[in-house]
């Protein structure tokens, strides 16, 4: 992977919870395959540390072992390789997980978010990295969602358009389980993700 980042033409960092690593692997694909054909077959690599499983405030701490850590160390490698390619941003998929019942920790997301960007530009010396963060969508099929879910949908379009922050909306579907995405809808996702950036 080093090699390959020597060779990047972009480079983007990505976190975020189990829509960017386990059924949704296909959506940091199909968003270098959307970028790469925009910029006419040239190189794009996505430095990606999502967690399964991970709400937006297990993103704030810095401690050592902790996944912002983790990512930090993986991010300024991925750096490291690439020294003449200047990252282009950071890739957010978080708050499907933050609503969880006996564990809703949505009332944070926007102190969550917000400190995890600022403190990602400020470790990675990039104090203006553009961030693309997922708008969750207001329905997962025919599911009626909880308030909780509504709470961090609400907080992430209000975050939308402030300090280099665009949110991308997310599609109503198609889920491969009623609540990941389908490859069909990884790769609108994805698509989505990488039209934010024209």
């Amino acid at each position: 992977m080093i090699a390959e980042y020597r060779r990047a033409d972009e480079l983007y960092f990505a976190v975020g919870d189990s829509q960017f690593t386990t059924a949704a692997t296909g959506v940091v694909a199909s968003f270098v395959a959307a970028r790469s054909t925009t910029l006419k077959g040239a190189s794009v690599l996505v430095s990606n540390m999502a967690v399964s499983g991970s709400h937006a405030s297990d993103w704030v701490s810095r401690a050592g072992g902790s996944y912002y850590a983790l990512a930090l160390t993986a991010f300024q490698a991925a750096r490291a390789a690439a020294p003449a390619v200047s990252p282009k941003g950071l890739l957010v998929y978080l708050g499907t997980n933050d609503p969880t019942s006996g564990n809703d920790t949505s009332a944070s997301f926007t102190s969550s978010l917000t400190t995890m960007v600022a403190n990602y530009r400020a470790d990675l010396g990039l104090p203006q990295l553009r961030v693309l963060f997922a708008i969750l969508p207001v329905t997962v099929g025919a599911t009626k969602l909880s308030v909780g879910w509504a709470s961090v949908r609400a907080q992430q379009v209000a975050l939308h358009g402030l300090n280099a922050m665009t949110g991308v909306v997310m599609p109503e579907g198609p889920f491969a389980d009623g609540l990941h995405w389908s490859g069909e809808g990884s790769l609108e996702v994805g698509t989505r993700f990488a039209q934010a950036w024209l």
